[in-house]
């Protein structure tokens, strides 16, 4: 999976092969794409991510680390 947590940072991988370090707060929201089956994210300044996962994968990835 191209989605992994590195700290309180969420690295994801877009379609292009770009990787995205982001706090998962920053994200103003998230839209699935079924024909794509991708997801779309919305960052601020207008900015766009398209993720190669569906919407269920991505919100689970930006859950929050509870502490072990």
């Amino acid at each position: 999976m191209e989605i992994e947590r590195v700290g309180a940072w969420m690295v994801i991988r877009d379609q292009d092969g770009r990787r995205h370090a982001l706090k998962p707060g920053a994200l103003l929201g998230a839209c699935e794409m079924v024909e794509q089956d991708t997801t779309l994210l919305l960052l601020p300044g207008g900015k766009m991510v398209v993720v190669g996962h569906d919407l269920d994968t991505v919100l689970e990835a930006l859950q929050p680390i509870r502490p072990t």
